[in-house]
């Protein structure tokens, strides 16, 4: 079992009814602990302001991860509030997360593994047309290479300057106008172990 396939944080609604079914999916020595609420304080977890409706989920972290040992998870979380692509940064980062950004084929596969079954049909990500060369740029500076467009897409500039993910099939992106409303899909990374 891959750790990546376990998810730190699903919304109250889906938390208990998911349970059982991530549950057996671990070896015995890393089973998950039930669900709670993240302390502030607790190192081990990602805390979140009180106001947000989401629950976390504790996992062991001595599994591994496409990128390495994982000593912090990552956290990948889905808001509730829909709001333009300028407005679902900032709700990632009042929480302490970033709209996500998906420059690797692995984190792609990864990301649209986990998301599978949650009741949003796309989401924000952290993708932009940059306004002068055309180009499309990640938010946090990593290389645009390994893209996962839908079919057709994306399409000229009067198309859109933004990106939605679907949760649907393949997880394609879609080009969309930077106003429209969807959900933003929230990140940070994993700690990894460093070797030095």
């Amino acid at each position: 079992f891959n750790f990546s396939r376990s998810f730190l944080l699903y919304s109250i609604s889906n938390i208990h009814r998911r349970w059982k079914g991530f549950q057996s999916h671990f070896p015995r020595k890393h089973r998950l602990l039930p669900p709670f609420r993240c302390p502030k304080q607790d190192l081990g977890h990602r805390s979140l302001k009180p106001e947000q409706t989401v629950a976390c989920v504790r996992l062991c972290v001595s599994m591994s991860d496409f990128r390495g040992c994982v000593l912090t998870p990552e956290v990948t979380m889905i808001l509730h509030e829909a709001g333009s692509w300028q407005e679902s940064i900032r709700s990632c980062e009042d929480q302490n997360l970033s709209l996500i950004s998906l420059p690797s084929e692995a984190l792609q596969k990864q990301t649209c593994r986990n998301l599978r079954g949650n009741d949003a049909k796309q989401v924000w990500i952290g993708t932009r047309r940059s306004s002068l060369t055309g180009d499309w740029y990640w938010l946090n500076r990593n290389g645009f290479n390994d893209t996962n467009w839908a079919r057709s897409e994306p399409g000229d500039v009067s198309e859109g300057q933004c990106a939605v993910m679907s949760l649907e099939g393949d997880c394609g992106w879609k080009d969309r106008n930077c106003c429209e409303d969807a959900r933003p899909l929230c990140y940070a990374d994993p700690q990894l172990l460093q070797i030095i």
